[in-house]
């Protein structure tokens, strides 16, 4: 019968303990993560799609529409004091976005009228008179 090989440097009895025991250090391990993994899991009632939150009884974190408007200088108001960056804005697309619009500005993007689908949407633009 052949001998068996054993670790360097370990008596006879020594290298089949040594594995032993991180056979045994890494069973726990898996056991230690699969409950922590079962305590932190969620509910069916938490998992839910949808389901409003939990009223905790805070204040809104978003002020009012008017209320948050009504602090709001417009850009013309930053014009005085950066009035190289106001110009560079005002020429941009975003300075233009809120613009009201204009027909000898905004005609060609309407005409000749274009129909947009997105899924069961159509919409044609025109341009008004």
């Amino acid at each position: 019968m052949p001998k068996k090989k054993r670790a360097k440097g370990l008596p006879p009895s020594e290298g089949g303990k040594r594995f032993g025991r991180t056979v045994a250090w890494l069973l726990v391990a898996v056991v230690a993560a699969g409950v922590a993994l079962f305590l932190t899991r969620k509910s069916p009632e938490q998992n839910r799609a949808g389901a409003p939150p939990k009223p905790v009884g805070l204040p809104p974190v978003v002020e009012p529409e008017a209320q948050a408007y009504a602090g709001y200088g417009g850009s013309a108001s930053c014009r005085e004091c950066h009035a190289e960056a106001y110009d560079l804005w005002a020429a941009s697309h975003h300075g233009h976005a809120e613009r009201p619009p204009r027909a000898e500005l905004d005609r060609e993007a309407f005409d000749p009228p274009r129909t947009f689908r997105h899924g069961r949407q159509t919409i044609t633009s025109t341009a008004r008179s």
